[in-house]
């Protein structure tokens, strides 16, 4: 059993020394901040490479599937970047618990940056694959690391805005790419010297050179150097997240806090672990599942359908993309702390699930594609439908990052990650693609479908999910051990 700090080495704080009682708020809310900037830098170089993924997949849904019918893109080609994320999860799995997380950057931005200037410099169909299973791998990797070290360097009170960095990164390059996208025209026309996808490949490589500048920043987590019997490192890795010369009353506990979690997942059997993980995954990997589907192409393509026909406008992308990052930063500087995980979640759920039923009633019969009115609702049902279903998606990654104990984290996580990824494939291999026109195929089934799903996972995240917002890591892991969990608090 680990023991509680002495009183002896409390006596070395300087945490709370010397302060006046009408000036606590004012520092709590300094401390936090600056909490906040130290924690944060430490998982920055996992944005930039999810920045660059964001870009992918809205390149893969956009380009390959909706505009340019006539590239005739094989299963394989729409899931290049997908099944490289699963084969990156994987290599993350093992990789990430035998070495540093500032290691996993450095490599993951490399990738990045040899991605970028494979698909900066050739236009080539086959170096376009092999760009996107670069990028694949890296940002698959590097999911697992910042998802597990965010969880991990975060104090109580910030672990969501800390962790929703994640979902902030893609839905920044999803917005970046639709931007670039609209102002720059078709991707293959002629008198163009650099197409989009080469742009594409540029702005990869800048974001994987700033990635592997800030992957000197992160600083691995107590729990790291716990798990490995050095507790020197374990406290210094806590004062240099909360920037303290000396540790504090707040660091000495936090560390007691940890090396009771890491003690408790060892004093079960990789078996009793994995068994108690199989309650918060099944939970989590059907709300993953289902919100990596509500960017697939059937709904970028009811986007499209609606600009094309109703607005009749070329730079309607934007609007999309800019839904679902406002969505996203106001999860992360707003919702996941003040909030909370649960009632967002379940803002989230209901009304993507109205919105999706609504899609497929506008998108019912052939005779509704011409009807402008119609289509026009139909690009604002989308863009609407990307704003909720964005407010959830970085909450289900807070939930990934404390649901598992600390020794099968890698594994679970990985795990959720094939699943959803691998539905996508599926999705891409089950429904038909066509151009954009009257007689284009819709997807009223789809929508109809994903929409019963979301309304269901309301319920399913109002009676098994908890919420866990300023919990420690190891109280809110407790609180998974629940099949159900009905409580708001």
């Amino acid at each position: 059993m680990t023991a509680r700090p002495s009183q002896g080495l409390r006596s070395q704080t300087i945490y709370y020394a010397d302060r006046d009682t009408d000036d606590d708020s004012q520092m709590e809310n300094n401390e936090r901040k600056s909490f906040y900037d130290v924690q944060s830098r430490s998982v920055m170089a996992g944005m930039f490479i999810f920045m660059s993924g964001g870009m992918k997949i809205i390149e893969g849904l956009f380009i390959y599937n909706v505009r340019y019918p006539k590239i005739s893109p094989t299963l394989h080609d729409l899931s290049a970047w997908f099944i490289a994320v699963i084969l990156g999860g994987l290599v993350g799995a093992f990789s990430v618990p035998l070495t540093t997380k500032r290691s996993i950057y450095l490599v993951s931005s490399l990738l990045v940056i040899a991605g970028g200037i494979v698909c900066s410099v050739s236009n080539n169909h086959i170096a376009q694959i092999g760009a996107a299973y670069l990028d694949g791998i890296a940002f698959g990797v590097t999911m697992v690391a910042t998802i597990i070290a965010g969880g991990e360097v975060a104090d109580n009170n910030i672990r969501g805005k800390v962790v929703t960095s994640e979902s902030l990164g893609i839905s920044t390059g999803m917005l970046i790419y639709t931007m670039f996208q609209s102002v720059y025209g078709t991707v293959f026309s002629a008198p163009a010297r650099f197409t989009l996808m080469q742009v594409q490949g540029l702005l990869s490589l800048i974001f994987g050179v700033i990635a592997f500048g800030t992957s000197f920043l992160a600083v691995d987590s107590s729990i790291h150097f716990i798990k490995r019997y050095d507790d020197k490192n374990a406290l210094y890795s806590l004062q240099v997240l909360h920037n303290e010369d000396k540790p504090s009353t707040r660091t000495l506990d936090t560390l007691y806090e940890m090396k009771q979690l890491v003690q408790e997942d060892k004093s079960r059997s990789w078996t009793e672990n994995f068994t108690q993980g199989l309650i918060p995954f099944f939970k989590i990997s059907i709300l993953r599942t289902f919100m990596t589907l509500s960017y697939t192409f059937p709904i970028v393509y009811a986007f499209v359908l609606g600009e094309t026909i109703g607005y009749k406008i070329s730079y309607g992308l934007i609007f999309f993309g800019l839904s679902r990052w406002i969505a996203t930063l106001f999860t992360n500087a707003f919702l996941v702390e003040k909030l909370g995980r649960k009632p967002t979640l379940m803002i989230s759920m209901v009304t993507a699930g109205a919105l999706l039923i609504a899609l497929g009633s506008l998108y019912h019969g052939e005779n509704n594609l011409r009807k402008s009115n119609l289509m026009i609702a139909g690009a604002s049902v989308s863009i609407a439908l990307q704003f909720f279903c964005g407010l959830g998606q970085g909450i289900s990654t807070v939930y990934m990052a404390e649901a598992f104990s600390t020794s099968l984290k890698p594994l679970f996580i990985f795990l959720i990650m094939f699943l959803e990824n691998i539905a996508v494939v599926i999705a891409y291999g089950s429904l038909q693609m066509k151009p954009i026109g009257y007689e284009s195929v819709v997807y009223p089934t789809f929508y109809y479908a994903l929409g019963g799903g979301f309304l269901s996972l309301f319920f399913i995240v109002w009676v098994l999910l908890p919420e866990t917002k300023n919990l420690s890591l190891r109280k809110a892991h407790h609180k998974f051990l629940h099949f159900f969990n009905y409580s708001f608090w």
